[in-house]
């Protein structure tokens, strides 16, 4: 959510030069609660929005519950229409006692609904994978549904098929399902440094300058300053003064300044 944020940031940064010629922008760190309130609105809003537009996907939505213990799906027709849905939602969504994480992820599986969920991820032991998995911590297809509408198992470029042990036949070829296209928000991983997995170019040069980084235990959100690139469309271009000029990067973890008690 925090990636959505700074690309949505971006995007009001790109409108801005094109509608008023503006160049130099206020950073995140100096906006106030009201700029930084509808940036939330506007990332909730493009997460579930990108889910009910995959393929195949059920439609994009919000799911509330009720004051019975229910739960009840507002299905949205247009973004426009999403984004006053969670408008209309923003106390129970941030509700400090409520449960705003549980409703977006709810939120993404109604959209991509939960059979193509299943279709997503690769199936490699026989059963399907999980959302949740050890300890509590987000899997890797719930990253990949919040980043590019698909709950995917890898992040490597596109499919890879691997063939079994026994004599080759199409039943015993196993699909491994990567990342289909660009995405515009990246995705990077201390694991790939360790050389357990490996990203792909679609993860490593996203659209917008922002990527989500998985370090052992928890995840956190780095990206370019402001300032240092332009953007037309969606597509990216540094602009860097010099060659000896650094890249500023901005790096943002919510548990940095946490202890135990």
């Amino acid at each position: 959510v925090q990636a959505h944020i700074v690309k949505e940031h971006f995007m009001n940064v790109d409108n801005q030069k094109e509608q008023a010629g503006k160049h130099n922008v206020s950073r995140l760190a100096n906006a106030d609660s009201a700029y930084t309130t509808q940036l939330l609105v506007k990332a909730l809003t493009s997460i579930l929005w990108q889910i009910g537009r995959v393929k195949h996907s059920f439609g994009a939505g919000l799911v509330l519950s009720r004051s019975n213990g229910n739960v009840m799906w507002y299905k949205a027709d247009t973004k426009a229409s999403l984004e006053k849905l969670i408008w209309n939602a923003f106390p129970a969504i941030t509700d400090p006692n409520g449960y705003g994480a549980l409703i977006l992820v709810m939120s993404a599986i109604v959209s991509r609904g939960p059979n193509m969920i299943v279709k997503d991820m690769d199936d490699v032991i026989g059963s399907a994978g999980k959302l949740v998995g050890a300890h509590g911590y987000c899997t890797q297809e719930l990253v990949n549904l919040l980043l590019i509408g698909q709950a995917v198992s890898n992040v490597f470029d596109g499919n890879k098929v691997l063939e079994s042990d026994t004599p080759s036949s199409s039943d015993e070829l196993i699909e491994l399902r990567g990342i289909s296209s660009r995405s515009e928000i990246g995705f990077l991983t201390l694991f790939e440094w360790y050389k357990y997995v490996e990203v792909g170019s679609y993860f490593k040069n996203p659209k917008y300058p922002v990527w989500v980084v998985c370090s052992e235990s928890h995840f956190s959100t780095i990206f370019l300053h402001d300032e240092q690139f332009v953007s037309t469309r969606g597509d990216v271009t540094l602009k860097v003064k010099s060659d000896s000029e650094p890249l500023i990067m901005v790096y943002y973890d919510g548990l940095h300044r946490k202890r135990k008690k």
